[in-house]
């Protein structure tokens, strides 16, 4: 055992300690074969013995001071290896002191004798005998003090330890003339008689009970009553009652999370529930499954319903009915039209109208009868003449309308309806110089004449385009546009139909206008009801693309958008890529949003709580635009059109990018996916140095197995294209660039696609370079998160961090 830093060996009681070399081996203390100490010891021991009997008739003069000599140095005496040498000087000196011991004791005792015979009492004694007497008994009393030295000299032979006189395991030491006792840690005194109270002695010390127990003491030890949530022998380990058993036993389907004890002996933990489990009364595992289906009211799809299935621990959707597309968490509704024109009639072609979950196919048209999804031809003539002038031939064509009208020979016009034939004018007088314009018939009158005009046009020559927006036919609000014998209704966002007197659907449908205006809820001051999912899907021009334009935006706030949303899609449907989820009351993407197609999907998503205003959309067809100079910043990112979302086909963008004289640029991508091709002939990007088309080539870029490496330009000017052909569409890339001095430094800069690594500014640990702007783009697997750990920061101070800094940004370049 260890005490104090000591390495204590310590027997039990009536037990012995044996050390033993085996094999050759050695025993040593220090650089000393601790064997031959000992029998040295031995064999002097022995020769101190055989020395006790040899005599001698010398004394030395110097007894006193020799004898008190050879006690210092036995005192001193160690078991070194100049034992031997010692013992053997002793060895002869111990010869002569016994020798005249002996001596001594032998002439006393006759001269003992002798004064008992010459002193005897009431004699008379002369004064020479006296003074021989009185000189004899003083050396008498010499020989005995000298005696007594020799007899204290016998005590260094003595050994007082052997009669064990320490107790409770001490061990003894032998002194000269007495013993000392070294007592274990547990006792004191004389003989290790007292025993040590530990429990005052180590209180507060890492040596006592520790986390508040209670100290006992007792004879030879201590011992500790630890607090109910410690255990060991000095309260030192803490219970973790997760150990006892697998986790899966303790809490099932959950964590165990070990809690502090408040009684001794009874175990005390909780466990923390996955995700669709929970706990029933008392028991603390998590073996309840969780009927998500009864407790979510809107676990799965409301509209459409959806039935909730319910499994140990979560719960799955049944499949969206037929008509729409989903995960049945959420159904968007499939436009059937897009494909086929819905099943409805191609030949007569009828229009086919998308509903929410099917579709409808509109009449066949005049001279066919049928459901629409078939129509087959009847025939116009028959009934009222097709609709000719009585005048007209109505002849079946059902390539050209269903039927021709053919004004009768004498009569001219378009033969259609109640004035579609008239008598053709005199081609003599003043109609001779056909002075009606338009179509209109010229007839004589007298010296003059007069005009009949066609539908749409008026005047006394028919040159007048009648205007039909006269009466103001547009409703609700609606912009009435004059056409020939016509007119147009442009319509709010809220209305639609020829004459603007049909609300849109409040909740989702199809806009086919090139431009128009989305508000949801239709009725202002109105917030949106609970519980609805409604999809858009507007068409713009074919060639073109979409912008949309918020102009209010205000839906129920939540970091992730889970309540309440509105998302849209690069496309006709939800399975598009997504641009964005949205919520809250900032404007999408701050404000405007382009597709990189005709099409738009927007899917808006409500729960049971909690409803705001909506939104207000406006949408226009528009040439798409990719490209352009960039200039006035020294750094910033481009990416390609619809980027993360695929990009389209058909295009060509060209980037000049222009940074402060005296810099050149670095570009370094932090994503790129194009159409792989060995010679880049397809979708390729190409970087080059300078602001025109034939300017060094840094790169040409298509394959994207690895990231390239970063390019710098010679110059402030860089010229980026980006080209794609008529087939495939990948991600695209995105790619920043950084105005860099000529004297940044090392280290200035890069793409870092590592698991982990570090980044250092220029010239680090000295000082960095002056006008340095340095751009590291750190790219990880997708769904990874990066965390970055700061080990030195030393930077020019400013309370608003104007002049040196460190930006970090997140790119989402995997969303």
């Amino acid at each position: 055992m260890t005490q104090n830093g000591h390495l204590v060996f310590k027997s039990g009681v009536n037990h012995n300690i044996s050390f033993q070399a085996v094999s050759g081996g050695f025993i040593n203390v220090g650089n000393d074969d601790l064997s031959v100490i000992v029998q040295s010891v031995k064999d002097n021991r022995q020769r101190i013995e055989e020395l006790r009997t040899v005599s001698t008739t010398a004394t030395p003069s110097n007894l006193a001071s020799r004898l008190t000599e050879v006690e210092q140095r036995l005192n001193s005496l160690q078991p070194t290896g100049q034992v031997l040498s010692q013992l053997t000087d002793l060895t002869r000196r111990i010869t002569n002191i016994e020798s005249v011991q002996q001596a001594l004791n032998n002439r006393l005792n006759q001269m003992e004798q002798s004064l008992a015979c010459v002193i005897r009492p009431g004699e008379l004694i002369s004064s020479f005998i006296q003074s021989k007497v009185e000189v004899l008994l003083s050396k008498v009393l010499l020989s005995k003090d000298n005696i007594r030295r020799l007899e204290r000299f016998q005590l260094l032979t003595a050994d007082e330890c052997s009669s064990n006189p320490c107790r409770n395991g001490g061990t003894c030491i032998d002194r000269y003339n007495g013993f000392t006792c070294k007592c274990p840690n547990a006792w004191q005194g004389i003989t290790c008689e007292l025993d040590v109270n530990e429990c005052g002695i180590y209180a507060g010390t890492d040596l006592g009970c520790q986390n508040g127990a209670t100290c006992v003491n007792s004879q030879g030890g201590f011992r500790c009553r630890c607090t109910a949530d410690y255990h060991g022998v000095l309260c030192t380990e803490r219970h973790d009652d997760c150990t006892g058993a697998s986790n899966e036993q303790m809490c099932g389907h959950g964590t165990c999370v070990n809690r502090q004890r408040t009684q001794p002996n009874m175990p005390k933990y909780t466990c923390i529930c996955d995700d669709g489990w929970t706990k029933s009364g008392s028991d603390p595992s998590c073996t309840v499954d969780v009927d998500e289906c009864n407790e979510r009211s809107n676990a799965c799809s409301v509209d459409p319903q959806v039935p909730c299935i319910n499994l140990p621990g979560t719960f799955s959707c049944g499949q969206c009915p037929a008509g729409y597309v989903g995960n049945g968490f959420s159904c968007a509704d499939i436009n059937e039209c897009a494909n086929n024109n819905g099943g409805c009639s191609l030949v007569p072609r009828v229009d086919c109208i998308n509903t929410r979950g099917s579709r409808s196919c509109g009449p066949c048209p005049s001279g066919y009868q049928g459901n629409g999804v078939t129509c087959s031809w009847v025939g116009l003539c028959g009934t009222n003449n097709g609709g000719c002038h009585p005048m007209a031939v109505c002849s079946e064509n059902p390539g050209f309308g269903g039927r021709m009208c053919t004004c009768r020979q004498g009569y001219v016009g378009n033969g259609i309806g109640a004035s579609g034939c008239v008598q053709q004018g005199p081609t003599t007088g003043a109609c001779a110089s056909n002075p009606c314009r338009n179509g209109g018939l010229c007839q004589n009158s007298g010296t003059s004449f007069s005009c009949v005009c066609n539908p749409g046009f008026g005047g006394v020559r028919c040159d007048t385009n009648v205007n039909e927006c006269s009466s103001n036919p547009c409703q609700n609000g609606g912009t009435c546009v004059d056409g020939v014998n016509g007119y147009n209704c442009q319509c709010t966002g809220t209305f639609s139909g020829s004459n603007c007197q049909e609300q849109q659907q409040s909740c989702g449908g199809t806009l086919t206008e090139e431009s128009g205006t989305l508000i949801y809820p239709s009725s202002p001051g109105t917030s949106y009801p609970h519980g609805v999912n409604c999809a858009w899907e507007i068409r713009g021009a074919v060639g073109k693309i979409l912008m949309l334009t918020f102009t209010q935006f205000n839906i129920e706030q939540h970091s992730n958008c889970n309540f309440d949303y509105l998302q849209i899609h690069d496309g006709p449907t939800a399975s598009q890529h997504r641009i964005g989820k949205y919520c809250g009351t900032t404007l999408p993407n701050g404000g405007t949003i382009n597709t990189t197609t005709h099409e738009a999907y927007l899917w808006f998503h409500s729960d049971d709580s909690i409803a705001r205003d909506g939104f207000t959309v406006t949408w226009r067809s528009v040439i798409p635009v990719c490209g352009g100079e960039v200039t006035g910043n020294n750094h910033g990112m481009i990416n390609s059109p619809g980027y993360p979302g695929n990009y389209p086909n058909n295009r060509n963008c060209v980037w000049r990018i222009s940074v402060d004289p005296g810099n050149n640029i670095v570009f370094a991508f932090a994503f790129l996916n194009l159409e792989s091709h060995v010679n880049c002939s397809h979708d390729y990007l190409q970087i080059r140095d300078g602001s025109t088309d034939d300017s060094r080539l840094l790169g040409t870029y298509c394959n994207s197995s690895i990231l390239p490496a970063p390019l710098t330009t010679t110059s402030p000017h860089g010229y980026v294209l980006f080209h794609t052909d008529h087939s495939v569409t990948r991600k695209g890339f995105s790619l920043t660039y950084a105005g860099v001095s000529g004297q940044a430094g090392p280290q200035c800069g890069g793409t870092l696609t590592d698991a982990s690594g570090s980044v250092m500014s220029p010239n680090y640990p000295s000082p960095y370079n002056h006008d340095a702007t340095c751009v590291w783009v750190i790219s990880v697997h997708q769904g990874d998160q990066i965390t970055l750990t700061f080990a030195a920061m030393d930077l020019e101070h400013h309370n608003d961090c104007q002049y040196d800094y460190v930006l970090a940004d997140s790119l989402n370049i995997n969303d």
